[in-house]
């Protein structure tokens, strides 16, 4: 576990899940991803979402907002506050 939040980047054709103990009220960022499938269950700080293809992304509650930049073909299911 970061002290600064929770990165995952530069993958592709995969399934991450981020554990709960991991990322439970951090910040979390998702950079660089293609054709993945991405679940967060658990609550965090807030989200960034940067350069992403053709993923889904499923993440549980952000007390605050989600940031969403420059990701194509992708399906997000965002619990925020803002996005």
């Amino acid at each position: 576990m970061a002290a600064l939040g929770v990165t995952v980047a530069d993958r592709s054709d995969d399934t991450i899940t981020v554990p709960r103990a991991e990322a439970a009220g951090l910040p979390l960022a998702l950079h660089n991803l293609q054709r993945c499938h991405v679940a967060v269950p658990s609550p965090v700080s807030a989200v960034r979402l940067i350069s992403l293809e053709g993923c889904t992304v499923d993440i549980g509650p952000a007390a605050g907002a989600a940031f969403v930049e420059n990701c194509r073909g992708c399906a997000f299911t965002l619990r925020c506050h803002q996005v």
